[in-house]
Order: C-alpha cells, then sequence, then structure tokens
C-alpha cells in the first residue's frame, strides 16, 4: 500500500473490532474499540488484525507491506486509517483522518461520509495531480502476493501479482522504492 502519511512505528501490528454501519446510504466499515462479548456472539462485530512493516518513506508518504491475518472487507483500509496512515486514493475512509496545524488525528466513522481524498499541496504536485481530478485517483492497495495453504488435492502455492503501471508511476513521482523481487 501506499500511504500519505508515514506510520509513527516503522512496524507492528492492528487489531480492533469492526462492524458494517450504514452511513448516509453507504454501507461502510466501522473500529469497535471494546467490542462486547454479545456483539462478538452475534458475529456483529468481528476482531481483525493485520500485521505491517514500513518498507520506504520520503516526504511523509510511505510504502508498506500489508499482512492481513484476519478477513473483512476494506479491513486494511479502516485499518491503516487507525493508525492515521490513510491508502492513497481511499475515497472511502481516507475523510476520518482531519489535520489541524499539520498534526493528523482521527474523526468519529459513524460522523464521517465517503469523500473524495484531499491531499496536501506539496503531495499533489509531486503527483502532478490537481484536485479537481482527485476523484479519478486510484487505491492504492494491492495484493502482491497470496500463500494458498495445502489443499486435498494439491500442496502450497504462492501466486504473485506485479503492482500494475499506475503504481509504479506513484512511486517514481514519489521516490518510494519497492524491494526487489
Amino acid at each position: 500500500a501506499v500511504t500519505t502519511r508515514t506510520p509513527v512505528a516503522m512496524e507492528g501490528e492492528i487489531h480492533t473490532g469492526l462492524k458494517m454501519v450504514d452511513i448516509d446510504g453507504f454501507d461502510l466499515v466501522v473500529p469497535v474499540a471494546s467490542p462486547s462479548r454479545k456483539s462478538l456472539q452475534t458475529k456483529e462485530v468481528k476482531k481483525t488484525l493485520t500485521y505491517y512493516k514500513v518498507i520506504d518513506s520520503k516526504d511523509g508518504c510511505a510504502l508498506l507491506q500489508l499482512q492481513p491475518v484476519t478477513n473483512f472487507r476494506n479491513q486494511m483500509q479502516v485499518h491503516l486509517t487507525q493508525i492515521l496512515s490513510p491508502v492513497l486514493g481511499d475515497h472511502l475512509y481516507s475523510s476520518r483522518v482531519g489535520t489541524v496545524l499539520g498534526e493528523p488525528f482521527l474523526l468519529l466513522a459513524e460522523e464521517t461520509p465517503p469523500r473524495t481524498q484531499v491531499l496536501d499541496e506539496h503531495l499533489m504536485q509531486k503527483l502532478r495531480l490537481r484536485q479537481q481530478v482527485m476523484f479519478r485517483l486510484q487505491l492504492h492497495l494491492h495484493l502482491h502476493q497470496l500463500l494458498l495453504p495445502d489443499g486435498c488435492c494439491s500442496s502450497r502455492a504462492l501466486l504473485v501479482a506485479p503492482p500494475p503501471p499506475f503504481f509504479l508511476q506513484t512511486l517514481r513521482h514519489l521516490r518510494l522504492n519497492l524491494p526487489s523481487m
């Protein structure tokens, strides 16, 4: 993932409960810091876990390696928002990170509807973008490797997908280095 902010910790784990909520007609994922036993039993809330590691960072942006342990809709986008490092091109959840005097903070998820991502002017210049076309910016979250476990008929398999051209172009503009594969 390419993020618009570098996480405070260079690696770590993000674990929180997640649930689906209707916000202004959108089915969105919201974090639940302390889910009740009942909400977990009824599966209204699911405990989720994602490990992350900063691969490279420059000028406040970062390239992160993510390893989700659980699977919940938009889990990685919400988790990165929780650590104040939204994914570039995330027009659903990035609006939950506000800024006052250059310092990021979390807004209440239930009160923050989706909107086109807003980037600071310095980042817009590096990406050679204008705010008028930001709605076209694609989500910079790429499944690079998938390890399929042993099955009844086959052994483990590793599937590898190279990053798409738009992703690589963004890395070049931001001068972020992808490790050799």
